[in-house]
This record gives C-alpha cells, structure tokens and sequence, in this order.
C-alpha cells in the first residue's frame, strides 16, 4: 500500500522543472483569478511496472553465494503497483510575495472507483506567480525552445473536460505539461521514468543485470472552485504567529470483518516551521508502538496552515462562535466529500467532512480557535480504521 501512495504522489513532481531554466526571474505578481481558500482539484492515476520478475537479494538463508563477497543471496519477486484518486490543492495563504500550498491525495478503492481514503498530505510554498499548479501567462508567454535541453514548446488549442483551451505544452525527455495561457492553471501532466537495473539471474546460476521498473504516472484538472468557508477572509488568532509545537497523544483502532479488534497507541509531535503572517508550515511526525515486541511503526508528512485549510491548527474564534450545528459548509461534487457543522456549543465546534468510505472530523476550542482533536476514519469492504488525536501541550 506504501508503494502505491508514493506511485500516486510522485506525478506532481514534474511541473517546475520543466520551465525554471526557461523563464527569467522576473516577477509577474499572482494571476488575478488566485484566492485564498480556492482549490485546483485534479485526477491522478500511476503504475509501476515492473522490467524484471524478480531480483536477488541478501538472505542467509538462500540458495545462491556471491563468488566475490561470499554473501548468501535469494530471488526476491518485484511486484508492479498502480493507483488513482484525487489530489486537492487548497491555497491556505496568499500574499504579494507567497502563495502557500496544503495538499492532500483521496484514493479511490479500484473495486468500485467510489469509496475513498485519504492517502497522503504534502505542502509546497511558492511565488505567486510561478506555482506547479499554475504559472502566470506571461511567463508562460516567454516559454521558448531549447534543443540543447531537450525542451519543446508548442502552443496548441486543447479540449478537455467539454472545453477548448488556449495552451502551451511543454515537452522533455520523461515528462509533458500542458498549461491554460490564458489563466496559466495546469490542465494536465504526465512523466515515464525507469529506475535503477536490478541483479537477476540469468538463467542457470549467473547473474547479470536486469531492467528496473517504470514509472508512469498522469494527471488532468477537473475542478476549480471556491469553498467558502466563514473563516477565510479573517486572521488567524493572535498566538498563532508564536506557536513552536505541539504534542499528539491518540490511537489507530482497526476492525477487520471476521477477525477481531485491535488498538494500538499514537504519540508524536507537531513541529512548526517557516511562516508569513497569517500562515505557517509544519511537519507531523507519529509513532505507533505495536504488540509482541514489534518495532514501532514511524509517519512523517508535511503540511500548511492558513486562514484557506480546512483543518487548520488554528482559525479565527469569532467565526467559530457563529457556526450552528448541521449547518453545511461545502459541497464537492467532484470529490463527493461534504463538509458540516457536526456540532457546536458555546465550548467546541466539530467541522466534519463525509463521502463515500471516508470521514474526517476537526474540533476547535472555540473561545481560542485553537485546533485540539482530529479524527479519520476509513471504511473498506474488509473492516474499518480509525485513527484518532488530541493535541495537547501547545508551546
């Protein structure tokens, strides 16, 4: 399952690139259609597929010896992976000089493409103007070829999704982008890359070098669009700006159908990073310690806060305070997840999101605004998991 997060994920590394060594430092200010909150909502899928069967491997147990080192090896089998889902991408802050990025990948189960689960969360900071997911127009007016660095533009009429745009394609050896030149949002991206060779045998008991796996990965834009949440046109609270980490305490609870229960305990720590002046970056890192003296099991991911998350660390109390219980926040068609007030008092207000396999629930302190339990909870035809945790001790 971690190969397959990974395959998903990787296809957005290509976009800048491809046009940082093409365009002049020169600022062009953000796109006049960017705004705090919005997101770009895109279709993803990859595959890795394998070049060889199998590779070898150290083992002292197998059944071939390395003539030079000595080293026991076996025949490992290299599976191939593939995944597709949704990858949002939510503007948790913009300003003259940063546009701050909270990115997160919603699976879609392959047995009936409509239950979700949520993958992955990442957060990129980038200028304005020069985003992955967009660049300005007169950038992209700029583009030019460049042979030596195996770059071709071509300016194009593009249909998708019942539309025909105005776009640039950017072409290298291993990717393709194509851009809207008139907003500059990406529409669409793909790469092919092949990893390392493999140790293989070569029939008999020889070995030799064997193809690695290919990478292909793709995605398409298929929604643009505004949530309005009632807290993203208004600061963040005052201690905000100071705050240097926090502490998780909390559990990951997993039923499978026909087998049992089992709940394991969560620690771990939110560590805040850089910032501007409504928004900060972090990284989330948890330990899960398992039964039978198994080694723990380490997370990591990054992640923006800013008056445009959802699920923010911190938003403004008087918004809080003015949110009614059932009340419906938002409405993603494309996604099918629906954001509500799941309850409010004059003590804490719950925003949860729901769709087809997935919830997620936030609750806020509502007399400071402060961020202090979280909730996700996925749903599959084998069993459910339920991760949940409080944060505490916030310094």
């Amino acid at each position: 399952m971690r190969k397959v997060k990974a395959v998903i994920w990787i296809l957005f590394l290509i976009g800048a690139l491809s046009l940082n060594s093409q365009v002049a430092a020169q600022s062009f200010g953000k796109p006049s259609w960017l705004k705090p909150g919005m997101r770009l909502t895109y279709y993803a899928a990859a595959a890795s597929v394998p070049g060889s069967f199998a590779s070898l491997v150290p083992d002292p147990d197998g059944r071939y010896r390395d003539p030079v080192t000595g080293q026991m090896l076996s025949e490992q089998a290299i599976p191939g992976a593939s995944g597709h889902g949704y990858t949002e991408v939510t503007l948790a802050a913009l300003d003259d000089q940063t546009a701050v990025l909270d990115i997160r990948s919603l699976g879609l189960n392959p047995a009936n493409n409509n239950s979700r689960s949520l993958l992955t969360y990442s957060a990129k900071v980038a200028a304005p103007d020069d985003a992955e997911f967009w660049k300005h127009p007169g950038r992209l007016a700029e583009l030019r070829n460049n042979p030596a660095a195996g770059i071709a533009i071509y300016r194009m009429r593009y249909p998708m999704n019942g539309r025909t745009f105005n776009a640039v394609r950017i072409n290298t050896k291993a990717a393709s982008v194509v851009y809207d030149t008139d907003s500059g949002l990406l529409l669409f991206s793909s790469s092919v890359s092949v990893g390392a060779s493999v140790w293989v045998l070569n029939g008999g008991a020889s070995a030799g070098l064997g193809a690695g796996s290919t990478l292909l990965t793709q995605s398409r834009l298929l929604d643009v669009r505004q949530p309005a949440f009632p807290w993203t046109t208004a600061p963040p609270p005052t201690w905000f700006a100071q705050l240097h980490a926090i502490d998780l305490q909390g559990r990951v609870t997993i039923e499978v159908l026909s087998a049992g229960t089992v709940t394991l305990p969560i620690a771990g720590r939110i560590d805040l990073r850089g910032g501007g002046e409504n928004w900060r970056s972090y990284r989330i890192t948890t330990r899960i310690t398992q039964t039978g003296g198994l080694p723990q099991i380490p997370t990591a991911l990054d992640r923006a806060s800013g008056p445009g998350s959802l699920g923010a660390l911190g938003v403004d109390p008087q918004s809080l305070a003015r949110l009614a219980p059932g009340r419906l926040l938002d409405d993603d068609r494309t996604t099918g997840m629906r954001t509500t007030v799941a309850s409010a008092d004059s003590q804490t207000v719950v925003i949860a999101e729901q769709g087809s396999g997935l919830s997620i629930a936030y609750e806020y302190d509502v007399r400071t605004g402060r961020l202090v339990r979280a909730q996700v909870v996925t749903t599959l035809p084998t069993g459910r998991e339920t991760v949940e945790y409080r944060l505490v001790n916030p310094r």
